[in-house]
């Protein structure tokens, strides 16, 4: 068995959803098989060896203190912080031009991610309805006009956002 095929089996084994650890372990041994002589103190010294990199190391106190950090509610303080040192009036500051360019972008995207959603959404449904799943869609006009003046009464700034997302539609 040449090194070329351990690296194929690597990569067939992955193709098959097998885990990449696993993967590697089998291409190992087997390759330990064919060749039929394993140096038993080289596999610690290299597992030790490869543990030893501060880099590897750092990676999971990343994720560790990125956890900490939401569960304390201390990445809301930092956002929070950034929003008082840039001002809350950070883009009416911004030249016009630059005001235009990012509404316009912003308008782009949630379109964008809109369109993607709904087109998502829609092949969800079909796949439902290719597998035998009976899909109920909901009657939008009847449940428009139920909550028809809901969010006006209770939020009227709120009611005029609707309004103009209503118009654009």
């Amino acid at each position: 068995m040449e090194p070329t095929y351990a690296i194929a089996l690597l990569f067939v084994a992955a193709a098959l959803g097998m885990p990449i650890a696993f993967a590697l372990i089998l291409s190992c041994l087997l390759m330990f098989l064919h060749i039929g002589s394993i140096r038993f103190m080289a596999i610690p010294q290299n597992m030790v060896g490869g543990v030893d990199s501060f880099i590897l190391l750092a990676v999971p106190m990343f994720i560790l203190a990125a956890k900490v950090m939401n569960s304390a509610q201390i990445t809301d303080r930092i956002k929070d912080a950034a929003g008082v040192m840039m001002g809350k009036d950070y883009l009416a500051g911004l030249p016009a031009d630059v005001q235009a360019a990012v509404k316009d972008a912003a308008a782009v995207a949630g379109k964008f991610i809109g369109d993607f959603n709904q087109k998502q959404e829609n092949q969800y449904i079909q796949n439902f309805k290719d597998a035998g799943v009976t899909v109920i869609e909901p009657d939008q006009a009847a449940f428009r006009k139920k909550f028809e003046g809901f969010i006006e009464k209770y939020d009227p700034k709120l009611g005029e956002f609707a309004a103009k997302v209503k118009a654009s539609m």
